[in-house]
Order: C-alpha cells, then structure tokens, then sequence
C-alpha cells in the first residue's frame, strides 16, 4: 500500500506547465546548493520520511530550488517528476517565508522574504526558526489565505489576539492558540 502523500502534493498535474526557465548549458544540478540537491534526491527515496523532510527542506528554500526542481520534472521516476512539477507550482505562487531575522512580530516586513506581512491572500510558511532568530508570534489581528507550518516550527498567537485562514492550514510545527484561531481547514 502506498502511503499518503502530503497535502502539498495532492494536486494533480497534466504536466507542469510555464515554469521558471533554466539556462541552457547550466545544469541545476551543479548550480544548486548542496542541501537543495540533497533534498530534491531525497523525493525518490523509498522511506516516506525522507521524501517529507525533502519536499519541506524545498519549499523552505523557496524559489532558490526552482532550477534543482527544473532538472527533476525531467526524471524518468515519475513519483519524482511528478513531486518536482508539484513544487514548481507551489513555490511559482510566490508565498511570504518567515525569516525572523529582527524580531518576533509577525507585522513587520522584515522578518519576512519577500519583505512583506502576509494579508488575507497571501500564502505564508513558517519554517523551523534557529537560534539566535525569532519564531514568529502574532500579537493583535492577522489574516491569511494558507498558513503552513514546517515541522519544528512555531507561531504563537497571544492572548487577546487573533489569526484568521482564509484557505488551508497545514500543521506540522507547533501552534500556540492563547488567543483565538479561526481557519476552515486544518491538515
């Protein structure tokens, strides 16, 4: 029996479609950065754990991954193909990364790459946070279209305060609700 393929890949393709060029005579494989390789392999590994730590590695390097996943959609593996195609969408939608690089406050631009604070429909993820940066934490009102929230990750949402998900909200980190959550969808 196959195992359940994460929400992320649920979309399915008819092929990938317009997506990010790669220039010729300039592999993706040799350009990319060892850990955007290393997780782009990891998509065709047999243990399902790997595959997610891959898939979330990719989408928390964003559209640096874009020409490592170029190569993979051409794969003769079609699960890997097919994962590469369904990334290059995801991160083509050009999400709000969570870089906490000045503070906790989920309201200042930037802590965020692009610089700017996610609004009801934008696409924010939330990857692990390490130290000596700050996990993000929101203090009054915040709204989005799809939260994500990468495995060991953390967004509190304080007393008094609230996060409204318009779409979908995946969680795989901790989410700390002092204050109140409102969302439709819950993965």
């Amino acid at each position: 029996m196959k195992p359940r393929l994460l929400p992320a890949f649920l979309i399915l393709a008819a092929g990938c479609g317009p997506s990010t060029p790669v220039p010729a005579g300039d592999p993706p494989a040799r350009t990319a950065t060892p850990g955007i390789s290393e997780a782009v392999a990891k998509l065709g590994s047999d243990d399902w754990d790997e595959r997610r730590d891959g898939a979330e590695a990719i989408l928390a390097a964003g559209r640096d991954a874009l020409p490592a996943l170029a190569e993979a959609r051409q794969s003769t593996d079609l699960e890997v193909s097919s994962k590469a195609c369904q990334l290059t969408r995801i991160l083509e939608e050009e999400p709000i990364v969570w870089v906490g690089t000045q503070d906790d406050r989920w309201e200042n631009a930037e802590n965020w790459s692009p610089k700017q604070v996610p609004t009801a429909w934008s696409r924010a993820i939330i990857p692990q946070t390490p130290k000596p940066l700050f996990a993000p934490t929101i203090r009054e009102t915040a709204e989005v279209h799809e939260l994500v929230l990468l495995r060991r990750s953390e967004l509190t949402v304080e007393e008094q305060a609230r996060l409204t998900v318009s779409g979908r909200m995946r969680t795989r980190g901790v989410l700390r609700a002092l204050g109140v959550v409102d969302s439709n969808s819950t993965d």
